[in-house]
């Protein structure tokens, strides 16, 4: 199966084999498609429950309800990612997901924040995991397995070094940051 919107698997760039570039931005792009989403959302659930004093079943429900998109969006998604190649597909799903994001950041009912915690998802589904793996499928045929799991490795280093930049961001005992509005948006 050929993955449309790539180049061919013998392209160099400066000298490195293009699918551990693709390597790169594929861990880079998990990093900012899912630790956001699914690492990070805790940090806003504190200040959600002071904000609007949502409990955290409300707040968790959200969680439930992106297991659902995910498993109504998925074939769909595949679909999508043989219809329409890879890189088409993340063209598409990181604008949706921020989309989501913007909606994210004028929640004032508990209806918008599932909403936009959809939509976040379902672009983060489209986006990032399945595209990605897809065009490493392709790029490589030798080290796959390395080059997947250096990809899944941005998801993993991304929670560590992100989250607490998120948390730091958002923090409402501190007037002097940005706040959580300003971080989702």
């Amino acid at each position: 199966m050929k993955v449309r919107g790539f180049a061919s698997p013998r392209t160099r760039l400066r000298g490195v084999f293009y699918g551990w570039w693709l390597t790169g931005v594929a861990a880079l792009i998990l990093v900012m498609g899912t630790v956001p989403i699914f690492q990070g959302m805790p940090a806003w659930f504190v200040v959600l429950e002071r904000e609007f004093s949502w409990s955290r079943t409300q707040l968790s429900l959200a969680f439930s309800l992106t297991r659902v998109e995910g498993t109504v969006m998925g074939p769909v998604a595949g679909y999508l990612v043989d219809k329409l190649g890879a890189r088409r597909m993340v063209q598409i799903g990181l604008p949706v997901m921020g989309v989501g994001f913007l909606l994210f950041s004028q929640v004032h009912n508990l209806w918008q924040f599932y909403v936009a915690f959809v939509v976040m998802s379902m672009g983060a589904g489209l986006g990032t995991w399945l595209p990605m793996m897809t065009a490493l499928n392709h790029w490589f045929q030798a080290r796959r397995s390395i080059a997947m799991s250096l990809a899944m490795e941005g998801f993993a280093v991304g929670g560590i070094l992100l989250v607490p930049a998120l948390v730091w961001a958002i923090d409402p005992e501190q007037p002097d940051r940005l706040g959580w509005r300003l971080t989702a948006a």
